[in-house]
Parts: C-alpha cells; sequence; structure tokens
C-alpha cells in the first residue's frame, strides 16, 4: 500500500521508529483517539440538544432540524415540562461523561508520557554503553547529555501531539457533521474558509520547523558549558577563570535564550492569529444565517456549536506548528538511536576464564581516523605479556602507551595485526568473560558511587565488607578511611570530589584489586602518593608479583625497576624490549637513556 514519504512532517521510517518506542503502550494512542472522539461527541450532542431545548422553553415545537426531530420521537408522548426536564437531564449526564472522559485522557496521557520518555532513555543509554569507545571522541558530550535529559521527553511529548492533532481532527469531524445537520450551506462556507486559514498556517509550521532545528545547536552547547564548569571547578578557580568561565556561559544562555524565544513567539503568535482570521468567518456565518431567516433555537444552537468548534480547530493548528518544531529535535534522538551507522566492538563467542600462557600483540597497529591517511596511534607492535610477570610498557607521552591498553581492554580493535589470548584471537572471546577477568589503576581516577564502600566496591558488588577492608589495606587507604566523617559510608562527592587526588588513587587500586583479576593493568597509579604510601603501595604489589599477571604503564622508571619485562615505545613503535637489567647495559639503549636522566634529575633536586 502506498504511504506518502512524510506523515505529519516526519519521515515514515522515522515515524516506524517512533511507534517502536511504544511496544509497551501502543494501545495508548488509539484509546486516546476514541477518547477524544467520545469527548467530541459528548460535547457536540449535549450543545446540539440545546436547540430543541431552546424550541421546547418557547414553545416552537419540534423545531431544531434534525437534532430536533430526533429529540422529539425520544420525548414523544411526554408533556413540555416533562420535555425539558428530560433534555436537560440528557445535556447533564453528557457533561458529567465528559468530565470522566477528559479526565481518563490527561491520566492516561500523562502516564504514558512518562513511561515512553523512561524508555527512550533506556534505549539511548544502552545504545551509548553499546557504541564503540572511539564513538566518543569525536562526539560533544554536551550535545549528548542534552538528548538524555531534555530531547528524550520532547520524544514522548510529540507521539503525544500526534494523538492529540488525531483526536482534534475527529472532533472536528464530529462537529462538522452535527453543523451539517443543522445547516449544510452555512457549513460549506465555513469549511472553506478554515481551508484557506489551514494554507497560512502550514506556512507557519514550515518556519516553525526551521527554528525548532536551530534551538538543537545552542542548547547542547549550553549544556556542555555547564558540564564544563561543574567538572573543572577546581581548575577555573585556581587560574582565575570565573568571569571568563561567566562570560562563556551567559553567551551560550544568552544564544538558547534566543534561539527558544524565537520558537515561542512562533508558538505564541498562532492563537491570535487564528483568533483574527476566524473572526470575519464567524461574522459571515452570523449574517449569513439572518439573511437565510434561521429562527432563534437554531441560530442559538448552531453558533454555540461553531463557537465551541474553534478552540478545537486553533488547537488543531497549534499541534501543527508545535509538532513542526519538535521534529527536528526527535530526528535527532532518532539519528542517535540508528546502529547502522555508529562503531561496535563485536562480541565473540568463547568463553574466557583463565589465563593459562600470555597475551600476544603481533604486528598490531591503530589508527583513531577512519581514513586511511589518519595518523596511526601505533605501527607494528609485537610483544607478551606472560603470566604470573610484570610487564612494563615506558615512554614519552603520545608514544602509543594508552592505546596499548585500551586495545588490550577491546575498547577499540586493532586496525592491523591481532592480540592472541594462549593462541586464540581476542576478538573471539567473550568480551564480558574477558574484561571481567581485567581491571585498572590509573592515575586519572573516576570514582563511581555514593560512598566510599561502594566506590571500593564497584568493580564488584558482591563482595564483603571485610573483602573491601583486606583490598583497602593492601593499597594503603584504610587509615585515611577510618578518619573519615562517616568511616566507609562517607559520600566521596561527583567523582570522589570531596577526597585528595592521592585518596582516589588509593581507593581506585583497592577497587581495582578486590576484582581479583588475571591482569591487572596500572597507569601510573601511584603517582599521586607521598613517598612512604607509594612505598607501602609498592611493596603490596610487590608481594603480588608471580601470583598476579601485570602490566604497568609508567612515566617514573623506579617503579618498574622489578618488573620481569619492559617495552619501549616511541611515536607509536617499540624501539627496545627486554629484562630492566639487559636494557639498562646497553649504554646507547633507549631505556638506558630514560633512566640516566631520571636519576641525574632527581639527583639535582636534592
Amino acid at each position: 500500500m502506498w504511504l506518502p514519504s512524510r506523515i505529519f512532517g516526519i519521515e515514515r521510517h522515522n515515524l516506524r521508529n517512533l511507534a517502536a518506542i511504544t511496544r509497551g503502550d501502543w494501545w495508548a494512542v488509539p484509546v486516546l483517539v476514541c477518547l477524544g472522539v467520545l469527548s467530541a461527541l459528548t460535547e457536540g450532542l449535549s450543545i446540539g440538544l440545546m436547540i430543541p431545548l431552546f424550541a421546547a422553553i418557547f414553545g416552537q415545537g419540534n423545531e431544531g432540524g434534525r437534532l430536533g426531530e430526533i429529540a422529539g420521537r425520544l420525548a414523544s408522548g411526554l408533556s413540555d415540562g416533562e420535555r425539558v426536564a428530560l433534555l436537560i437531564g440528557l445535556i447533564l449526564l453528557l457533561a458529567c461523561i465528559r468530565a470522566a472522559v477528559l479526565f481518563a485522557y490527561d491520566a492516561i496521557a500523562v502516564r504514558t508520557v512518562g513511561r515512553i520518555t523512561h524508555r527512550l532513555r533506556m534505549v539511548l543509554f544502552r545504545q551509548l554503553l553499546d557504541i564503540g569507545y572511539a564513538y566518543f571522541a569525536t562526539r560533544d558530550r554536551g550535545r549528548l547529555f542534552d538528548i538524555l535529559r531534555r530531547e528524550t521527553w520532547l520524544a514522548g511529548e510529540l507521539l503525544m501531539s500526534l494523538s492529540k492533532m488525531l483526536s482534534s481532527l475527529c472532533t472536528i469531524v464530529v462537529f462538522g457533521a452535527l453543523l451539517l445537520l443543522i445547516s449544510p450551506t452555512l457549513t460549506l462556507a465555513g469549511v472553506l474558509g478554515a481551508a484557506l486559514i489551514a494554507l497560512v498556517i502550514r506556512l507557519i509550521a514550515q518556519r516553525m520547523r526551521q527554528l525548532g532545528a536551530a534551538t538543537v545547536a545552542p542548547g547542547a552547547l549550553l549544556s556542555r558549558r555547564a558540564m564544563e564548569v561543574i567538572t573543572s571547578m577546581r581548575t577555573i578557580r585556581i587560574f582565575g577563570q570565573e568571569q571568563a568561565a561567566l562570560d562563556r556561559f551567559e553567551r551560550a544562555s544568552e544564544a538558547d535564550r534566543a534561539a527558544d524565544e524565537r520558537v515561542e513567539m512562533g508558538r505564541a503568535m498562532i492563537q491570535p492569529l487564528t483568533e483574527l482570521l476566524y473572526a470575519p468567518i464567524f461574522l459571515g456565518i452570523l449574517l449569513g444565517a439572518w439573511a437565510s431567516g434561521m429562527s432563534f433555537a437554531i441560530l442559538v444552537g448552531y453558533m454555540v456549536l461553531l463557537y465551541r468548534l474553534q478552540p478545537h480547530a486553533r488547537r488543531l493548528d497549534h499541534l501543527r506548528v508545535e509538532l513542526a518544531g519538535q521534529i527536528p529535535v526527535v530526528e535527532h534522538i532518532l539519528a542517535l538511536m540508528r546502529r547502522d551507522d555508529k562503531p561496535y566492538v563485536p562480541n565473540g563467542t568463547r568463553p574466557f576464564q583463565a589465563l593459562r600462557r600470555s597475551v600476544s600483540f603481533e604486528g598490531v597497529g591503530f589508527s583513531y581516523g577512519e581514513d586511511e591517511e589518519a595518523k596511526h596511534a601505533i605501527s607494528d607492535v609485537s610483544f607478551e605479556i606472560r603470566k604470573n610477570r610484570v610487564t612494563a610498557i615506558v615512554g614519552e607521552s603520545g608514544s602509543g602507551k594508552s592505546t596499548v591498553m585500551n586495545l588490550l581492554f577491546r575498547l577499540h580493535d586493532p586496525s592491523v595485526g591481532r592480540i592472541m589470548v594462549d593462541g586464540v584471537p581476542l576478538t573471539d572471546l567473550d568480551l564480558a568473560d574477558w574484561r571481567s577477568r581485567l581491571a585498572f589503576s590509573g592515575q586519572d581516577t573516576e570514582l563511581l558511587g555514593e560512598t566510599v564502600l561502594e566506590a571500593v566496591c564497584f568493580g564488584r558488588p558482591t563482595a564483603t565488607r571485610q573483602e573491601a577492608q583486606d583490598v583497602a589495606q593492601a593499597a594503603h587507604a584504610t587509615e585515611f578511611i577510618d578518619g573519615l566523617p562517616q568511616g566507609w559510608h562517607t559520600p566521596i562527592g561527583d567523582g570522589g570530589l570531596r577526597l585528595s587526588a592521592g585518596q582516589r588513587q588509593r581507593i581506585a587500586l583497592a577497587r581495582a584489586l578486590l576484582r581479583k583479576p588475571e591482569i591487572l593493568v596500572l597507569d601510573e597509579a601511584t603517582s599521586a602518593l607521598d613517598s612512604l604510601s607509594e612505598s607501602f603501595v609498592q611493596d603490596a604489589l610487590k608481594r603480588l608479583s608471580g601470583k598476579m599477571t601485570m602490566l604497568i604503564i609508567a612515566h617514573r622508571l623506579s617503579t618498574i625497576r622489578d618488573a620481569d619485562h619492559v617495552v619501549v615505545m616511541r611515536a607509536g613503535h617499540i624501539i627496545e624490549q627486554g629484562a630492566p637489567r639487559d636494557l639498562l647495559r646497553r649504554e646507547a639503549g633507549a631505556f638506558s637513556r630514560l633512566w640516566r636522566l631520571q636519576s641525574e634529575a632527581f639527583d639535582a633536586s636534592v
């Protein structure tokens, strides 16, 4: 069956996606439309029954057109007083039914919008968790935050706007049918005038669609500026950039305000414009009724019915304009939901339980760009991480150390080469199994959880309090945790901001140890600790040597003197590797030179 490419201004495939979101509430839209129709019927009939009521009150018999004839048959054999009482009773009954219908409509609409919004947020959040890590390197975090926070609600509102439009259309059809029963000539004239008004509203709706699209970028920028200040408050204050941050936020807020104001001004203009356009139509119909010699009872009923029709027609026009402003925003949500244009790390099928021999990088290369000319972060990297041994990667900033770690966790897959785990390609392993056997602690600590205990147990929520205390002891964190106001239940703030950098590092290390991983990855995991605390932590890690596989990324070479194997990287390449003692014997080697430079710097500082 042929269908137009756009329905209510929405692309047909996007409309299907919106319908999929309502899978748990598919019944709501038709029910709301039916309730809208029932509301229109009860209102229209109650107004229509006023015609025979006026005719009976003013002694004009059954005058009132077809409605008068129907009412006359219902009241046959009744006196004028009984007839009036019957009509009043029917009108009141219809008013009660309409009140109940309107309440049911609003109750269902509110609950449905809430459920749809929640479901859409969950779908988008799952999508963000599934998308490959490389996607986020090129995306505006403020924009993603804005979609999750504000625009998901607009999607639910758009679906409700669609149902309200259908209800308004049905209401107009019902009222139009009643008006035709009273006076076909006047009604057709009114329809012609309404069609001309609809053309004007269509032009406004097209402009509103453009204005709605223009609100997306300013809203995202405002969210980004707010996140920037909240997450970087310490840095802003240290550098005395409060006024600069305020100025940036003010500019973003002003741009967002101006964009939203243009949309709201467009919406605000709809009602007075439609009032102005409908006024001559209303007066023209009134004059036409007077010229045709229409009786008082019919005239009053017709004009009341026509008067009550106007709000529904204006509501339809308003919804069309509102929908035009919502569509561009919702289409951005639907674009984020698409899966065919985003990178994903495919899951393997082979279970992984324990490392038996080693993890091998074999000619691995990786580029963060998608085109062939993009610069490779690492190239032709080959080395081995042996079971229960300590492997260290050293090198200058930007040499590719973090890229190697990201590949190990399968945040990315190699562009060339392969990573083998006990002779099995890493891509063949079940991703959840693999990551469950790894743990990480680094210099950039991201703590998640409300309290200290939740932060330590984040990687293993089922751990006992005693297990958390044991790993905290190993990470030299117990002494400061016990001294906190609420001990283990002390709130840590967003990302752990209530704790010092050294305290956050120790909790992050405890969090990693609690997972009891097959491979522990440490990226300058003690860089924020004082010398005494670092020595305690290093002793704890040394006791794990031979019992746990460790990959250490280090700048301070003193932290890897006990490593079994050292890999030295420069500009994305491995320039040498071997045991630390063997590398130190090569006086012209890169590792030996780095060692001498750091030793001389330490002696000079002393």
